[in-house]
C-alpha cells in the first residue's frame, strides 16, 4: 500500500513493515522504515520517518529519511506491507 510518511512511521511503530524508495537515479534506492518517532527535517521543513539505511561505505545507519535520499528531488515514496 502506498501511504504517507506519517502512516509508514506509525505502521513501523506498531510492529509492521514499511519501506521508503525512489527510482529516479540509475539504480534506485530503498530503505526500511525504522520503528521510531518521526523527527523534524530542516531540509524538507517537516517531520519525516526514521529509516534503516544501507548505502555507500560510511553512510549506513539509522537516520532521517532526508539523510538517506537527496532532498533536491523531494521526499521519497512510502509503502507498507499490510498482509
Amino acid at each position: 500500500w502506498s501511504v504517507t510518511g506519517l502512516a509508514a512511521s506509525n505502521h513501523a511503530l506498531a510492529g509492521g513493515f514499511g519501506i521508503a524508495g525512489r527510482k529516479d537515479n540509475p539504480h534506485g534506492h530503498v530503505v526500511t522504515i525504522y520503528p521510531a518517532e518521526m523527527q523534524h527535517s530542516g531540509s524538507l521543513g517537516h517531520s519525516v520517518p526514521i529509516v534503516a539505511h544501507v548505502g555507500k561505505e560510511g553512510s549506513n545507519g539509522i537516520k532521517k529519511v532526508s539523510q538517506a535520499f537527496s532532498v533536491a528531488l523531494g521526499e521519497p515514496g512510502y509503502w507498507v506491507y499490510a498482509g
